[in-house]
């Protein structure tokens, strides 16, 4: 297959969006993995997912931990369940969302899922509350602090079983199923093995062929994530099914190697980065 020279000039994609940027998250167990806020949004709509979901939302309300059915009917506690989990996840979005960006400042800070838990908790229960109150005057203990560490308590368990049983085989599916488009050619991620930019073309190299097409390399890889590959230089992003690995040249300098022999150059400023992708990658195998 032959190589294409880096090019001293061109376009110069953007780095990951806020929605796209990989969140580095810990949970209760001290399982560490990345994530992006789109990939959670996309996620949380899977069909497993709302299943997930709908069975803990029927266990608290077959559980009634706040004491609803005490002061309300049971429809009107399956009304104010459903709306409580929506602003829940709301208010964990926006968190996902803040943390993306702080950690855009501070890459290698990790983030404990049960601070960020506790975060988007408590201002849902004090929202929770004036919702009840409107339907009942006696609904003003939910804030008591004996049930704000059970509702603590209660999240930490659904956020652990859907982190550990539910997300995982969500991810691989949704990897397995996502397309990359260039201009009019559609092709599965997994047989993309890297993109190079010549001057207004991208050329993409697949596991059979080649495709070329007039475009921008910043708008081809606004459709990837960290978890797809990385970018080692302005004009080139290699795929992870792409095998790399980092070497130096007997020059001193740094390139990656792909498994097919492809050799990417690497750019000074973007080695860290690499490296980090790299061992994150060799961890993730």
């Amino acid at each position: 297959m032959q190589e294409l020279s880096p090019l001293p000039s061109g376009p110069i994609p953007d780095k990951p969006s806020v929605l796209h940027q990989p969140i580095r998250l810990c949970d209760t167990l001290g399982m560490r993995f990345d994530i992006s806020v789109a990939e959670v949004w996309t996620i949380l709509r899977n069909p497993r997912s709302l299943l997930f979901l709908g069975l803990v939302l029927l266990l608290l309300l077959a559980n009634d931990p706040p004491g609803l059915l005490a002061h309300l009917s049971i429809w009107s506690a399956a009304l104010l369940w459903p709306l409580w989990l929506t602003i829940y996840l709301s208010f964990y979005l926006i968190g996902l969302i803040v943390l993306s960006r702080v950690q855009m400042w501070m890459p290698r800070l990790i983030a404990p899922m049960p601070i960020l838990c506790g975060a988007s908790m408590l201002p849902t229960v004090a929202l929770s509350e004036q919702m009840a109150l409107v339907m009942d005057d006696n609904m003003d203990d939910l804030l008591y602090l004996p049930r704000l560490v059970l509702y603590y308590l209660v999240v930490q368990v659904v956020d652990t079983l859907y982190v550990h049983f539910v997300l995982p085989p969500l991810r691989v599916t949704q990897t397995e199923a996502r397309t990359l488009r260039i201009g009019p050619h559609v092709v599965a991620f997994t047989d993309v093995r890297f993109i190079s930019a010549q001057e207004h073309f991208v050329c993409a190299h697949l596991a059979d062929r080649e495709i070329m097409h007039r475009a921008r390399l910043s708008d081809v890889l606004a459709q990837t994530t960290p978890k797809d590959g990385i970018q080692p230089h302005r004009s080139w992003w290699v795929s992870r099914g792409a095998a790399p690995e980092l070497v130096r040249k007997d020059d001193g300098k740094d390139m990656l190697r792909l498994r097919c022999g492809t050799e990417v150059p690497l750019a000074r400023g973007r080695a860290g980065e690499v490296a980090s992708w790299l061992g994150q990658t060799s961890r993730d195998a």
